[in-house]
């Protein structure tokens, strides 16, 4: 806990699921006191170029090109994130009377990339628990493409709160 603050902040990474919902009510029963703040987490992926290809089947090399990302679709789902945030965990949090704060930022997506900017964050932050559901994919998609939550126990610094 950083000096001049009277409570703590909890890290919730969240995602547009009942898991990570499931989460914010375990924060609320659990593990919340008067005086702390939660801090909503949520990566949106960086804006990705798009090949456009010339044809209906194969084409040469020379039959692409790349169009730059839509800065509107940028904001559609950066506003997609903001809604579901607003509904799913502020509005409880609100009911609550809880202090809270959103952090919505781009990164890398895939789901090692995901996992460290929520343990450095959570570093940042201090904070005293990540708390995130477990996402069951199954065994064969989290061998590999590997697991935000098992990343998480593995390198955060924070203590880390998986809920499954």
């Amino acid at each position: 806990m950083g000096s001049g603050k009277a409570g703590r902040t909890i890290f919730i990474p969240v995602d547009n699921t009942d898991g990570s919902e499931l989460a914010l009510d375990w924060v609320i029963s659990n593990l919340y006191r008067s005086g702390d703040e939660l801090h909503f987490f949520h990566v949106v992926p960086n804006p990705q170029a798009k090949l456009l290809g010339g044809g209906m089947g194969l084409a040469d090399v020379g039959e692409f090109m790349v169009a730059p990302p839509d800065p509107k679709d940028d904001r559609q789902q950066i506003r997609k994130a903001e809604d579901f945030i607003q509904q799913r965990f502020v509005a409880k949090a609100e009911s609550h009377k809880i202090p809270h704060q959103i952090e919505i930022t781009h990164f890398n997506t895939n789901k090692d990339s995901i996992a460290e900017i929520i343990c450095i964050r959570a570093q940042d932050l201090q904070t005293p628990a990540v708390v995130m559901a477990k996402h069951n994919q199954g065994s064969i998609k989290e061998f590999f493409m590997g697991s935000v939550s098992k990343y998480c126990t593995h390198h955060c610094k924070q203590p880390v709160i998986v809920l499954h």
